[in-house]
């Protein structure tokens, strides 16, 4: 099955009901970049799923992964810093989108 623009959108959305009502929008954009490469596994997404998880449903080896964050990174508008790409089996969904929400200003 071929999720459509729509599905992916939809599957992004869920995310926001995790989330208090001024991260929510960072949380759905990341979300959508997740879901856009990773498809419908973006469905388990929660906030506490591991940066090592997301990169597994993206299908990263050793090397893709510091394209894929290079690619995250741009697309937000943020760096991920150091510490928490470095220990990306315990670094969270909600700690990236709480370093955006800092970084953006929000919180």
């Amino acid at each position: 099955m071929v999720a459509t623009d729509q599905h992916v959108r939809a599957l992004a959305a869920r995310i926001r009901l995790h989330f208090e009502p001024r991260l929510q929008d960072i949380a759905e954009e990341f979300a959508l970049l997740i879901a856009q490469t990773a498809g419908a596994s973006v469905k388990l997404l929660r906030p506490d799923t591991v940066l090592d998880d997301i990169l597994a449903w993206i299908g990263t080896d050793s090397l893709d992964r510091v394209e894929v964050m290079m690619a995250i990174e741009e697309e937000l508008g943020f760096e991920i810093p150091d510490p928490q790409a470095e220990r990306s089996d315990r670094t969270t969904f909600r700690d990236l989108v709480l370093s955006i929400a800092k970084k953006r200003g929000v919180i």
